[in-house]
């Protein structure tokens, strides 16, 4: 085959490519709601058939989504602790090379880093926590107090006078 018969060939289907997009894009014609039939004039139908074979497609297909549903429910708990994992990994991985440059071994940096998280977690529990507690029961007697004197009608400045009565009506109904 020649050179020129392939330039032939490939102008050939390039035209009948536009003539083919050419007609694809040309706007439809779409007919009129109502259309007028004269008497005598046929009418068609339009008919769908859907055969069995893509009906057993389709609910397998949607089976198979419900049961990969399922048991992504199922291993959700699994699937956090992966993500929480790749997320402290991907942390501490700039750290780690840094430390594996300095010629300190790549399993020493992660146990490094490991009682550094712990030594962190046990600050946490043995300063904040105490103070964190103790601000809680302070807030749950403070707002015990506030509580009884909305439903006494003594506390009125957060709740706007036309609520007052339902709320100390509705705290009173709760037994404050």
């Amino acid at each position: 085959m020649k050179l020129h018969d392939i330039f032939k060939k490939t102008k050939t289907i390039v035209k009948n490519f536009r003539d083919t997009v050419a007609e694809a894009s040309r706007e439809p014609e779409y007919p009129s709601v109502e259309p007028i039939r004269e008497e005598g004039e046929k009418t068609q139908e339009l008919v769908l058939r859907i055969s069995g074979k893509s009906v057993a497609k389709a609910t397998i297909i949607i089976l198979s989504l419900l049961v990969l549903a399922y048991l992504i429910t199922q291993i959700a708990d699994i699937l956090v602790v992966f993500f929480v994992a790749f997320l402290l990994a991907a942390a501490m991985e700039p750290a780690i090379d840094s430390l594996n440059k300095k010629k300190i071994p790549r399993g020493v940096a992660v146990i490094f880093f490991y009682i550094a998280a712990v030594a962190i977690l046990g600050f946490i529990v043995a300063y904040i926590l105490p103070i964190l507690a103790q601000q809680i029961s302070e807030l749950a007697v403070n707002l015990g107090r506030y509580l009884k004197g909305l439903a006494q009608g003594q506390q009125t400045g957060l709740v706007p006078l036309r609520f007052q009565p339902y709320v100390q009506q509705f705290l009173k109904s709760i037994n404050v």
